[in-house]
C-alpha cells in the first residue's frame, strides 16, 4: 500500500514537474499583461504609461495618462472593461488625469481618482503583487546565472555589439562597467523567433546614449524577444535612451530620466521624469526557467519509486 501511494505520488509529481516547466517557461508571469509592473511605489510628473500599469505600493502622479498608446498601441476597449490601472496602495492622481479604455483600481486608500470615461474606478485587489514579486525575482536570479552562448563584442571605446547566433535562446552577459561605458549599443538578430536575454551584471547601473536593433533605433514589435535583465542591481537609471526591449529589474529602484522602456518594465520601485515613459510593447520571448532544487528532488524521488515498482512487477 505504501509503495502504491509512492507511485501515485510520483506520477503526480512527474506530471506536475513536467507541466510546471512548460507553464513557467519563459514569460514574465503576471507582468506580461502590463506595460509597467512595479512592486512598490511609483512617482511621476508629466509622463505616461501607454499600456496597462500595475503598482503594488503607492502611486502618486500629476499630468499623467495610462492606456492611451502613442509610440506603442493603446489598450483596446473590452467588454467587460479591463483593469487598465491597478494600484495596491494609495492612488493619488493629482489633477484628475485620465485612464483610457478601462478601469482604475485602488487598494488601501484613494487620495485622488483619475477620470475613467470608458470604465469605472473601484477598490479591489485583482493582482497578487507578492506572488508576482517572488516569481519574477526567482526568474531574474536564475536567468542571470545562465552562461553566454551568443556573440558579445566590445570595441574598447564606445560600441557594444550583441549578435544572436541561434534561433532559440541567446544569452549575453555584460558587465556593468562595459554597459555603462558604451554609448552605442547595437543588437543584431537575424532570427525572427529568437529570444535575446541580455544580463547586465552590476549593482548600480546607469545607461545612456543610443541603442539600435538590426540597425534601427525606432521602437517596434520586432524587438519583442529582447529582455534586459538586472539580477543584481539595486539602482537602475536610464538617461535619455530608448530601451529596445523589456526590462526586468526586480530588486532595483528604477529611474526613467527621458527616453523610455519599449516593452514590459518591471522594478522594485520607479520614478519617471523629463519625459521618461513606458511604451506599450509586449515581451514575446521564451526563456526556460531553471527548476528549483526541491522540485528536482521530488521528481527524482518519484522516478525512483516508479523504478522500484517496475522491478517488483
Amino acid at each position: 500500500m505504501r509503495l502504491s501511494y509512492l507511485c501515485a505520488m510520483a506520477a503526480a509529481i512527474v506530471l506536475t514537474f513536467g507541466l510546471s516547466v512548460d507553464a513557467r517557461a519563459a514569460n514574465l508571469g503576471a507582468a506580461n499583461a502590463f506595460n509597467g509592473f512595479i512592486f512598490g511605489n511609483l512617482t511621476s510628473a508629466g509622463q505616461d504609461t501607454e499600456g496597462r500599469l500595475a503598482v503594488g505600493g503607492n502611486f502618486t502622479a500629476s499630468n499623467y495618462g495610462v492606456g492611451s498608446g502613442g509610440i506603442g498601441p493603446a489598450v483596446p476597449i473590452t467588454n467587460p472593461r479591463t483593469d487598465v490601472l491597478v494600484v495596491g496602495g494609495d492612488m493619488n492622481a493629482q489633477g484628475g488625469w485620465q485612464v483610457f479604455n478601462g478601469n482604475a483600481v485602488w487598494g488601501t486608500s484613494l487620495t485622488a481618482a483619475p477620470t475613467t470615461p470608458s470604465g469605472v474606478t473601484y477598490q479591489g485587489n485583482p493582482v497578487n503583487f507578492a506572488a508576482a514579486q517572488a516569481d519574477l525575482t526567482a526568474k531574474s536570479t536564475a536567468w542571470g546565472a545562465l552562461s553566454t552562448n551568443a556573440s558579445v563584442v566590445f570595441d574598447g571605446f564606445s560600441t557594444l555589439t550583441l549578435t544572436a547566433t541561434s534561433a532559440g535562446l541567446n544569452v549575453f552577459n555584460v558587465s556593468e562597467s562595459v554597459w555603462e561605458s558604451t554609448s552605442n549599443k547595437q543588437i543584431v538578430n537575424a532570427f525572427p523567433m529568437a529570444t535575446l536575454l541580455i544580463n547586465i551584471l552590476g549593482t548600480n547601473v546607469t545607461q545612456f546614449g543610443g541603442m539600435s536593433y538590426n540597425g534601427s533605433s525606432s521602437p517596434s514589435a520586432a524587438h519583442g524577444g529582447v529582455l534586459f535583465n538586472y539580477p543584481q542591481a539595486t539602482v537602475v537609471q536610464t538617461n535619455n535612451i530608448a530601451m529596445l526591449g523589456s526590462v526586468l529589474a526586480p530588486y532595483a529602484a528604477l529611474t526613467i530620466n527621458g527616453g523610455g522602456i519599449n516593452g514590459v518594465g518591471v522594478a522594485a520601485s520607479a520614478h519617471q521624469q523629463n519625459g521618461g515613459e513606458f511604451h506599450n510593447f509586449t515581451f514575446t520571448g521564451d526563456i526556460p526557467v531553471v527548476p528549483e532544487p526541491t522540485s528536482l528532488a521530488l521528481a527524482g524521488l518519484g522516478l525512483a519509486a516508479i523504478a522500484v515498482k517496475r522491478r517488483r512487477a
